[in-house]
């Protein structure tokens, strides 16, 4: 059977996950009540914000917003440290480091090689109503699809 073609926001999650820094990491953001609750390690949302394919040889440079968010329940204090040390902490993996190698995806899906990754945009504080904290930082990846089974 064929592998679907991988994309951005799913090299970006499997790679995110693959750091194990403690928060949950995904596309969508799960529900403040959900099981098991992310209230202590807080969550990373990644979202595609861009990029290209290089014409000639097929590397993605792909633009991929990361959002870190923490919430206390409970009590009206809100946890800007936390959502902010989550995206220091992926920002000292990211600064001056080799972060290349290959991103192991879904069965289904096709592999990626991670070239590397560059912190686009320090990380940003969100203003949220809802008594969440957030901060946003823009993450640029270079990589390309494996295209053999292995």
């Amino acid at each position: 059977m064929p592998l679907y073609p991988v994309n951005a926001e799913l090299v970006a999650v499997h790679w995110l996950r693959s750091l194990a820094l403690g928060p949950g990491v995904a596309t969508s953001l799960p529900a403040r009540d959900a099981t098991p609750s992310w209230e202590a390690t807080g969550f990373l949302q990644v979202g595609s914000s861009g990029g290209a394919p290089h014409l000639y040889t097929g590397r993605q440079a792909s633009m991929i917003a990361v959002d870190s968010y923490a919430f206390s329940s409970g009590t009206r204090s809100v946890p800007w440290g936390r959502a902010a040390t989550a995206l220091a902490d992926l920002k000292a993996v990211v600064d001056g480091r080799n972060v290349s190698g290959r991103v192991e995806t879904p069965a289904t899906f096709q592999d990626a090689r991670l070239m590397g990754v560059a912190v686009n945009a320090d990380p940003q504080r969100i203003p949220d109503d809802g008594g969440m904290a957030r901060y946003s930082m823009l993450l640029e990846l270079w990589w390309v699809p494996i295209s053999e089974e292995a």
